[in-house]
């Protein structure tokens, strides 16, 4: 009893402290009624990350709760003061989408400490034992995906031998998920690259040399800039293998500035992840080839439904959810995975937009 009043005490300390440091926030607070749920978020520069913050609000207010919002802005020590913040606030939950996967053991720990349960969202946080539950897109799928589209594109699963030009972009360095995308990806392509049907021409296929900082867009763009001066002056691009939208649409800019989108040197493959409006526009225009859905409204139900079993005491099933475990270092963690899906020129409007996702006026703005 001593131990908790003193914890409480320091949660008050702590929140004192720490409230000027709360960065970007948004929520609905509390009514004095319904428990809160904090949400910390990475950022809210993707698109994505504010879908995510959309249906998780309506998720969670569905199952009686309140929620407050924060954003990180890709800044790790930053994320960690705001979850602290949540902590030392008294949330009944926490959900975190993690920019560092690696630095917020001590955070969760604290929220541990206060009996307060954390649900990994889309990122898992490594070296705690204080996490349970892990929900997101199933991570491998989703560059497999990716992978298996070019290689349709090109119809190198139809008899077709190239060799055809690529290139690849992958993630984040520091992001935890940026592995599985890149890996689902070069698994499928590795073996026509090894008999010379796909043609790396910068020689950069390693995900050390492909990784992009911080997912920037002008990043990749900067790096494609590159690699088509150094690599391709008398040579055409076929495909590039982007994994995410940011840098699809950054190594379109490129591909644009270098003269291609033309009868005479058409675009390339390009492939791309999230389902981003401005991506949308350009699938639709004949510029970008593909991306992949992953539908943030089942992944917010799955992970609103987990963490309401969480603070009940009682355990989630799977539904139709991929259940299956990721190990964080110190103990395996039980995930949950929503199967992601292509979308192309060929089922944007059924999947996107006949299902409410988006709106057909977002497509003039």
């Amino acid at each position: 009893m001593k131990k908790k009043l003193l914890a409480l005490l320091c949660a008050g300390t702590m929140l004192a402290a720490l409230l000027a440091g709360c960065g970007n926030k948004e929520g609905s607070g509390g009514d004095g009624d319904r428990p809160v749920i904090g949400i910390s978020m990475s950022t809210q520069t993707q698109a994505r990350q504010l879908k995510d913050v959309e249906y998780l609000t309506k998720e969670l207010d569905a199952l009686g709760y309140d929620v407050t919002v924060q954003y990180a802005e890709m800044k790790p020590v930053d994320q960690a003061s705001q979850i602290d913040n949540m902590v030392a606030s008294g949330c009944a939950g926490i959900i975190i989408s993690a920019w560092d996967a690696e630095s917020l053991s001590t955070n969760v720990d604290n929220a541990a400490a206060m009996d307060i349960p954390v649900l990994c969202y889309d990122t898992l946080i490594s070296n705690t034992e204080n996490v349970d539950y892990y929900v997101t897109d199933n991570l491998y799928d989703c560059g497999k995906l990716q992978g298996e589209y070019v290689i349709s594109a090109l119809g190198l699963d139809a008899g077709e031998t190239g060799p055809f030009n690529i290139e690849i972009f992958s993630g984040d360095p520091a992001d935890s998920n940026a592995p599985y995308f890149y890996n689902g990806a070069y698994d499928v392509l590795k073996p026509y690259i090894e008999d010379g049907s796909l043609v790396v021409q910068s020689g950069q296929m390693d995900r050390t040399v492909t990784a992009t900082e911080g997912w920037k867009g002008l990043k990749a763009q900067e790096r494609m800039d590159t690699i088509l001066s150094a690599n391709y002056a008398d040579k055409r691009v076929d495909a590039v293998l982007c994994n995410n939208d940011a840098l699809a649409l950054g190594v379109l800019a490129s591909l644009e500035n270098a003269g291609y989108g033309t009868e005479e040197l058409p675009y390339p493959v390009i492939t791309g992840m999230d389902c981003d409006i401005a991506n949308i526009k350009a699938i639709i225009a004949g510029k970008i080839s593909m991306t992949v859905f992953k539908d943030n409204r089942i992944i917010a139900a799955k992970a609103a439904e987990v963490m309401d079993c969480m603070i009940k005491g009682e355990t989630p099933e799977a539904g139709d959810a991929y259940e299956t475990t990721f190990n964080n270092g110190v103990k395996d963690v039980t995930a949950f995975l929503i199967a992601p899906e292509v979308i192309d020129v060929n089922n944007y409007q059924e999947v996107l937009f006949d299902s409410g996702y988006y709106t057909e006026d977002m497509l003039d703005e």
